[in-house]
């Protein structure tokens, strides 16, 4: 009897280890094979129950030969969730049940082969697993000081919230190879992750497909054009959404811009619409400078094509570029000057109806319209000409407001600006001075920055850099992303914004610092750079060009240094009198009246103006 007390005590002291090796004192060679002895992955264990007897349980996991939990019930996925504390030489020391690194609870040996887990390290109160009327654990107990059970810690069986999983890096357009991080969220724990790099969908099997990474976190580098698709399941086996990528190497136009760089001299022509010296304005659908417009303002492109939004006719245009010959995609026909009809019509071709539409991005096959007196975000299939209603109030209905939700229900106040990233659009929403984004895949409309929701009609304007909310524009126009930076054209206050499109964080990288709204021309480094009106800008991978429509010209910077320079249009130092005209030419000869809106189809800039012309700069 003394020397089975004596085993008990070592017992106590003894814990199992992941290689299945039992030395404590005393049972050297007593446990091999399946004795239920160690808490090793496969082996059987059995746990004390409330009430006497044992409930026999597999040590289970997900992630390798790392003990993660207790299978009750033959699942194969822990219905208990454990996380093990290993000491020194490889000896499972204890058990972490909040992931907090401390030891919660200890395994102890016992004679009999049982393992009894326990609150402490010596002589602690057992720990029992409690079971309902059919047998069913629902937890641990523990006596409380008034001898009833205690539940100190809950199964995972009964949990069926899925985790969720995020990239680090947003889809889009890159010149250089990047790192993203793949990071699961849990309500209990993240247990792998499974990602694709080449456009497949990856499972955990059987058959298992892509890479696996056991934890919550995956780091990879992306260097090639890569459609990157990515899922997580928790302890319990719950999986996530799959969720995707798209990451574009090489050059490719995204959302007006591009990312190689462009050999711009600043030679400007007219390739569409009157020519040089001619501003008539008019509504033809004909080729090169045949065609009339009248009024064009936003402009983007899909490599091939040019689409301008025809804001004095109400309608979209499209050119193509190699033939110049141009045609309405959707609105009122041809032929309707001064009494093209207005209104909120979706619908296809020239069945559709807008109301002074302005900024136009194009993603993906889709054109994304800015409807600004109409008061909502219109979607274009560029193969069909639909014309359907993204976000804003539907058809028929032009509320103004300022509402944060989705599609219909969600409220703007005069959109100008959009461009994309692919995934979401970037709307400047004039007259509620605030940059929204919408989820293209979800129509979800939130606040990047500017006045939280619920100020219109009377949204504060102002000159504020900032996080989020209390930062504050005025008189808002285009918009372009660079990487994860959204660069906004606050032509109210005479500057060029930076927003982080990660926390919306604002702040003023070109032109007159915060607070400070000094027009000029003046060309400079960063804060020393002067503008009237900025309205539009496109980026190339190393360069902005910069529409500087009150200067009548087109203005330059590195992105590295933002070293603004003049390379069309009147040279620095003509404010405020600089001269507008419509001559084509090479830098300070080329003229213009109020540039507004550019785009890139990959080779050269392109530019509208209020002369109802498209200007081409290279």
């Amino acid at each position: 009897m003394k020397r089975g007390k004596n085993l008990r005590r070592d017992a106590i002291y003894c814990v199992s280890t992941i290689l299945l090796v039992i030395s404590c004192k005393g049972f050297s060679g007593v446990f091999t094979g399946n004795t239920p002895a160690a808490f090793t992955p496969g082996a059987t264990v059995n746990l004390p129950k409330a009430g006497g007897g044992f409930i026999n349980a597999t040590v289970i996991s997900l992630n390798g030969s790392t003990a993660a939990g207790l299978d009750l019930t033959g699942s194969g996925i822990p219905d208990i969730l454990f996380i093990p504390v290993s000491g020194g030489n490889g000896r499972v020391m204890g058990l972490d049940v909040n992931g907090d690194g401390v030891i919660d609870y200890y395994l102890v040996v016992n004679f009999d082969g049982s393992i009894t887990i326990e609150t402490a390290r010596t002589g602690g109160a057992t720990v029992n697993l409690t079971t309902d009327a059919n047998g069913n654990v629902t937890g641990f107990d523990t006596p409380s000081a008034s001898g009833s059970p205690q539940n100190i810690f809950s199964l995972i069986k009964n949990d069926t919230t899925p985790p969720t999983i995020a990239a680090s890096l947003a889809a889009g357009s890159y010149t250089g190879a990047q790192s993203v991080t793949l990071t699961c969220s849990d309500n209990v724990a993240c247990n792998a992750i499974a990602y694709t790099t080449d456009g497949s969908t990856p499972s955990f099997g059987p058959p298992a497909n892509g890479t696996l990474i056991a934890g919550n976190t995956a780091t990879l580098t992306v260097s090639a054009t890569t459609t990157l698709k990515y899922i997580t399941r928790d302890a319990k086996g719950n999986l996530s959404t799959v969720g995707s990528e798209v990451y574009t190497f090489g050059c490719a136009l995204v959302g007006g811009s591009t990312n190689c760089a462009l050999t711009i001299s600043g030679n400007v022509t007219t390739p569409y619409g009157n020519s040089a010296g001619v501003t008539a304005p008019g509504d033809t659908d004909a080729t090169g400078n045949a065609a009339r417009f009248y009024g064009p303002r936003g402009i983007t492109s899909d490599g091939t094509n040019l689409f301008v939004v025809d804001s004095g006719n109400n309608k979209i245009r499209k050119i193509v570029i190699a033939t110049g010959v141009v045609t309405t995609l959707a609105g009122p026909a041809a032929g309707c000057y001064n009494t093209c009809p207005t209104g909120d019509l979706d619908g296809t071709g020239t069945a559709a109806r807008f109301n002074t539409p302005i900024g136009i991005t194009y993603a993906n096959g889709y054109l994304y319209v800015a409807d600004s007196n109409n008061n909502k975000i219109r979607r274009i299939d560029t193969t069909s000409g639909v014309v359907s209603t993204i976000a804003g109030p539907a058809q028929g209905t032009t509320t103004v407001g300022d509402t944060d939700a989705t599609a219909n229900s969600a409220r703007f106040n005069g959109p100008i600006g959009i461009t994309t990233d692919g995934n979401s659009l970037y709307v400047a929403d004039y007259t509620t001075y605030k940059i929204r984004k919408i989820q293209i895949s979800t129509a979800v409309v939130t606040t990047l920055a500017g006045p939280a929701q619920g100020c219109s009609p009377s949204c504060p304007s102002g000159d504020t850099d900032g996080a989020s909310t209390t930062a504050r524009f005025s008189g808002l126009a285009g918009l372009r992303l660079n990487g994860s930076t959204l660069y906004v054209a606050d032509a109210g206050n005479n500057k060029l914004r930076a927003i982080d499109t990660n926390t919306g964080a604002v702040s003023t990288p070109i032109g007159p610092t915060q607070g400070t709204t000094t027009a000029n021309d003046t060309d400079g480094t960063g804060n020393a750079a002067r503008f009237r009106a900025a309205t539009d800008m496109v980026f190339d991978g190393t360069n902005i060009f910069i529409a500087d429509k009150n200067n009548n010209k087109w203005r330059r910077g590195s992105i590295s240094t933002f070293a603004i320079t003049t390379f069309a249009g009147p040279a620095a130092g003509c404010f405020p009198s600089c001269p507008n005209g419509d001559a084509d030419g090479s830098g300070t000869s080329a003229l213009t009246y109020w540039p507004e809106f550019l785009c890139t189809d990959g080779t050269a800039l392109y530019a509208t103006s209020s002369q109802h012309k498209i200007r081409k700069i290279q």
